[in-house]
This record gives C-alpha cells, structure tokens and sequence, in this order.
C-alpha cells in the first residue's frame, strides 16, 4: 500500500511538471479596455508627476490584498503567504506617488447624465440592470470599497434620490488587489494548463491601475510554493500595469530641466513588425535592452513580444526573453528570474519608479548580439537553442533538460527541464559507469562519458562537480577522478572514462559573482557568534551544514547582514519543524557561496522537540525539495539552499567544541565599542601628556 501511495505522489508530480512547461497564461483574453475611471487626489497632477518625477514623492506601492471564496485550509494558507510574498517584492520594485485620501473605487451605475444645466454631468438616471460593481465580472467588490451613487434632477440642490451610500475606503494603500478561487470557462482551455489569470478593474485619471484582480483555478493548484510564487508574479505584474492595452496610455518625460516645459510623449507608436513579431520600443526597454544584448548598431531595437496575427500581445517572446517572469509560459522557479527589461516596462509607464537594484541577474541572450531571438538566426545559436528531442543541459547547466519546442519557440527549440532533473538531487536511474556526481557544487555538461571501455553512449546532459578559478576558468570532477581544468569550447577526456566532456563556451552563467572562488583552498570562517548562549554543557551536539549558492558573502559584509544571518535560518527552521530555538547554537558562515554551519543541540527537561537525526530528515526533505527559502531584509531577495549535509565539509570544522556559544552579537558589539572608546581615550591622553594644553584656547 505504501508503496502504491508513492508512485501516485511521484506520478501527480511529473504531472504538474510536465503541465508547468505547458501552462499559459490569459491576461489578454480576460482584459477588457472599457474600464471605469476614478479621479484621485494627489499632490501634483498626473502630468506634472511624470513630468518631474525627480521631484515628486515617488513612494514604494502599496497593495491591499482582500481574499474571496476560500474554502480550502490549506490552499488558502498557501494562496495567503504567496500573494503576500509577490505584493512585498513589487513594493520593493516599484514606487508611485500617493493619494492624499483613502483609495474608494468609482461605481459604474449611471445610465445617464445631464448635459446642461446647474447639475450638468450629474447623473440623471440609474442603469435598470445595475446589481454592483465587478472586477473583470469575476469578483464583486464590497461596497465598502465603493463611493456612494445618487440621482439628480436638473437643478436641484439636493439628490433625487440615493441608491448607495459611500463606503470607508482603504486607508494607507495605492492598490486594491481581489484575490480569488474560482472556476471558470477560462480554467478550461483545450491543450492549456491554466494556474491563474489576472488584470486590472479600474485605474486613475492618468490611466494607473488602482485596483486589480487574480483568480487562481482551483483544479490547477500547485502545491508547491515557490512554483505559486513565480505564478503569482506574472500575474501580479499584469495587474498593475504590464498589458498591451494600456501602451496607448503610457507617456515618456524627459524634460532638459527641472521646470522645463517639455511635453511628454505618448508611447501609443511604440512597437515596430520585424520577422512577423512585434518589438516593443519604449524608451527604456531599448536602454535595457541595448545594455544587456550587446547591441547598438540597430537603429530600431526593441525586445520581441508575443504576437498574434500580427497584433502584439502582454508576454516577451520566449526565443528572446526566455527565463524573464513575463515570457508566455511557466519555468520552474529556480530558473525564473524578474529581469531588468520587464521593470524597464513600467519605468516608461510614467507611473512609476523603478528600483533596479531588486531585480534578478538575468543571464539568457547576455551579449548575444542585435540578431539574438530571430527565427532566422535561433537555429544556427548551439548556445541557447537547440533543435529535436535531444537531451542536453538547460543554459544555466543546474539541470539536466530536454529540447523542446512550441508555439512560442519555432523554429527552434530550448532545453527545459523538470523538477526531479537538478544536478543537486540523486538521480537513481544514473548508472555508475557514467561517473556522474550529484551535490550542490554540480553542474550539467554535455558529454558521453563512461568507464565501461566495452560500450559507447550518446551525447547528453551529465552531472559532474565543478568548481571556478577566476571568471573564465573552471575545473570539474568525475566520479574517481582529480579536478582537471576545462577550458571553455573545448572537449576534454578524463582518465579510466571513454569519450569526452564539452565544456561550455560561456564560463560567465556557471562562474557569477555569487558562486566563484579564489583558489582550491577551503574558505575560511569570517564570522563566529552564538545566538543563544548555554550555561549547561550538552552532550552529542548535531552539526549542520546548509549552502546558499546564489548568495554573495562579499554584498552581505557590505550590508552588514552576516549578522543577521543566522535569527533568519532559525526563524526558517522553526516554521518547517517547530522546536526549541535555544537548541540551535554555535553559527558560523563561511566565504565563497554561503554555507552557514550550527549545531543542533538534543532535546531534553528543558528544551523540546524532535530529536536532531528527525530535524536533519526533515530539513533534508525541504532543500531538496526547494523549500527552504529565506528573504534578506534589506534587499527582499529571495535565496533558496541548495544543499545540506549533516557532516563536517572542512577540515576545522573540529573546532565546534559542544556546548560552545562565544559572544552573541550585543556582547559583541558592547565589547567592541567599549575597546574603541578606551584606545580613543588613550591617544587623547597620550597627546595631552605631550603637549601639556588639551584645555588650552591657543
């Protein structure tokens, strides 16, 4: 039986990883354009807030989630905390300037208005069918969200009659987000997987979206959060302003001066046909764009978008864009970045201020020319495309991958892959003559390998262990072998295999900032702090080792956050297995991709929980499954471990001593500051003594 329950769980995982690479997403056909509009209170008007935003009180969003028809504990915990986590990252993304008043949505229940007299554009009569307002006509909005709606005669003082009242509004927001489960027709699209779909309801008098929706299809949930995270953000962004429908809206400012004149410029002319595609060529799109592709020789460049009979649609085009939160279809969530160029959408909105520094690196195309995405030149591009069925590795070469093609992607094609084909996570069917390593320093490389000097395997994605020497350097290791360097372009043989491995052309994607190192020493520790300090000795301590590859030590020194690091992995811990904090002791982090070690203590009178071999199973279970995520305060980043091992990785790691705490970071801090007063109170003394006038008015 139990056997039967974990093929049906390993059989409804392939499934929704085979359906994410299918999924589509339908903004633009539940969008309407024929919105009600509100008129906001702001400081500055519309045109003067474009116009001088370096002057204007440009603010981080603020979004208003209110959840409906949730019936679903646990799907409603789950739609909670993602939607919550995509409104916090946005916030960190964008920012407006605010209404002075609480945010209160226009009611759409005039039939008709007087066209003269003293209550001229006054409503003179109600729509017969009128029973509330909807957001897209799939949610209805509370009327308390909803101002107040009455009839007038021609020149009374007073209304005829009131049919609503105004309601309180919603204080201290800039958005109102509905968030619902619901079916619905659009759930249900032949050869479609549909997760959610999203737009927006009404916008202000300068065409921002102020209120918006997301509905998630309730037979298509995932349960898997950073995969609903990913889904939640495509949608979000539609919402609050990524559409094709609200282009003719957008306007570009760039006055000479401060209080120049200048008139903005619409972006209603903003796309150019190239090869049957449309480009979009706001002015900021083809900043971004000429700076991250290389290109500035195109005298009309823009980024590719989905299109349609010709007509440009609310998605990149995957050729060109593929990995971008805002392609057409859903990677998986490691391989899903919000890229510069979707932000640069919004900055040429006019709406809002775009914080770049919050974005994702985004590596696909990188360099890669003016012509990089064309159909006519995809196919000949053996770096980021591919063409059949071949096995190969995704670009960037953490999973082994398929190629595959489709609507989107024709001619050419793209390795994806799925949940299970990550380099980290053991791969039961690999046979041993293959050589294959699996951890969190492997990577996929195109190769045949094999030991078994009696037969010959095809070309395909392996896993080997890798490690950087500098930029453009790296070296890797098979199974029963020593490092050997692998030169980018280059095949290589390795001793006791036959065939060969081909190192990759662009050492860039696997060698960033965040994962090089300087040598083949082991990093040394940099910081040492208990945060729990323990008066009593304990006896057989559980150590833990859990990496951050996509981390950089360097940007946490600077921040000061290293720190801060470890309350933030108990605060994870403790939200996947509850236990006694007091038991998680003796942090330490290390350079070169993060890896924080800490020790475990056993439960006992005193302190609860599960015993440490249980904790270590079940966080074991959450890194290879991609759940244990942390988000760095002063970034809003969201970091995923990609490994844990439950034994000393170096050599000092004797060092851990049980029960040790050291200092916490207070007694650390009074210990420092009270060391600098006394050496600056000592320099003082010194000169005094010397010049015999510290008191003197010379």
């Amino acid at each position: 039986m139990y056997r039967l329950y974990l093929l049906l769980v390993v059989l409804v995982v392939l499934l929704l990883a085979v359906a994410r690479l299918k999924a589509e997403c339908l903004h633009d056909k539940v969008q309407t354009t024929d919105l009600v509009q509100q008129y906001l209170e702001y400081e500055q008007s519309p045109s003067e807030t474009r116009l001088r935003r370096s002057a204007s009180k440009f603010m981080p969003i603020r979004i208003s989630p209110f959840f409906l028809d949730f019936n679903d504990v646990v799907i409603s915990s789950l739609l909670k905390k993602v939607v919550n986590r995509a409104i916090s990252k946005i916030s960190q993304l964008l920012s407006v300037v605010r209404a002075l008043n609480s945010l209160l949505l226009a009611r759409s229940a005039c039939h008709t208005k007087w066209s003269d007299g003293p209550n001229k554009h006054k409503c003179s009569g109600l729509e017969r069918r009128y029973d509330g307002e909807y957001c897209l006509e799939i949610v209805k909005i509370p009327d308390d969200h909803l101002e107040g709606f009455s009839v007038w005669n021609r020149t009374g003082k007073e209304p005829v009659k009131t049919y609503f009242t105004s309601g309180p509004g919603v204080n201290d927001t800039d958005y109102l987000l509905y968030v619902s489960v619901k079916e619905s027709s659009n759930c249900w699209l032949k050869d479609k997987h549909v997760i959610a779909f999203a737009g927006y309801c009404q916008t202000d008098q300068s065409g921002r979206p102020i209120s918006g929706m997301i509905n998630f299809c309730p037979n298509q949930l995932d349960v898997d959060e950073d995969s609903m995270y990913v889904v939640a953000m495509h949608e979000l962004f539609h919402a609050v302003g990524f559409s094709k429908s609200l282009l003719k809206k957008f306007e570009t400012c760039k006055p000479a001066f401060e209080d120049s004149e200048l008139p903005c410029i619409s972006s209603v002319d903003s796309s150019l046909a190239t090869s049957g595609r449309q480009r979009l060529t706001l002015p900021s799109v083809v900043r971004k764009a000429r700076q991250h592709f290389g290109c500035s020789t195109d005298v009309d460049y823009g980024v590719l978008m989905e299109t349609k009979d010709g007509q440009l649609l609310s998605h990149w085009d995957q050729r060109m864009m593929e990995s971008s939160i805002m392609v057409p279809t859903a990677g998986l969530s490691h391989q899903t970045v919000i890229d510069p160029i979707t932000l640069a959408v919004f900055e040429s909105s006019g709406w809002y201020k775009v914080n770049y520094a919050a974005s994702d690196k985004f590596l696909w195309g990188k360099g890669a020319g003016c012509k990089f995405g064309l159909a006519e030149t995809c196919v000949n591009d053996t770096e980021f495309f591919c063409s059949g069925s071949e096995e190969g590795c995704h670009f960037l070469h953490k999973d082994k991958a398929t190629c595959q093609s489709g609507i989107f992607l024709e001619p050419c094609g793209i390795f994806q892959s799925k949940a299970e084909n990550r380099c980290s996570i053991s791969d039961k069917t690999s046979l041993k003559a293959y050589g294959e390593i699996f951890s969190h320093r492997s990577r996929c490389f195109y190769s045949n390998l094999t030991s078994d000097i009696s037969s010959a395997y095809e070309m395909k994605g392996m896993c080997y262990e890798y490690r950087c020497r500098g930029r453009h350097k790296i070296d890797i290791r098979v199974r029963d072998t020593k490092w050997t360097s692998c030169p980018a372009g280059k095949s290589i043989t390795l001793p006791g295999y036959k065939g060969v491995v081909v190192c990759p052309k662009i050492l860039s994607v696997l060698c960033t900032k965040a994962n090089r190192e300087t040598g083949t020493k082991p990093p040394r520790w940099t910081k040492k702090f208990s945060t729990e300090p323990s008066t009593t000795s304990h006896s057989s301590p559980y150590i833990f080792n859990v990496i951050f590859e996509d981390m950089d030590y360097h940007e946490l020194l600077k921040a000061d956050q290293i720190p801060n690091l470890p309350q933030i992995i108990i605060d994870k811990i403790i939200e996947i297995q509850p236990l006694d904090r007091r038991r998680l002791v003796n942090f330490l982090v290390r350079r070169g991709s993060i890896i924080v070690t800490f020790q475990l203590l056993p439960p006992n009178a005193n302190m609860s929980g599960p015993d440490s071999k249980y904790v270590y199973t079940v966080l074991h279970e959450a890194v290879f499954a991609g759940n244990f995520s942390i988000v760095l305060p002063h970034t809003g980043r969201r970091h995923t471990a990609t490994y844990i091992s439950d034994t000393p990785m170096f050599d000092d790691d004797e060092a851990l001593q049980p029960g040790q705490s050291g200092l916490s970071m207070g007694e650390m801090f009074a210990t420092g500051t009270v060391l600098a007063v006394a050496f600056i109170l000592i320099i003082i003394a010194a000169i005094c003594f010397q010049n015999r006038c510290c008191s003197c008015n010379s």
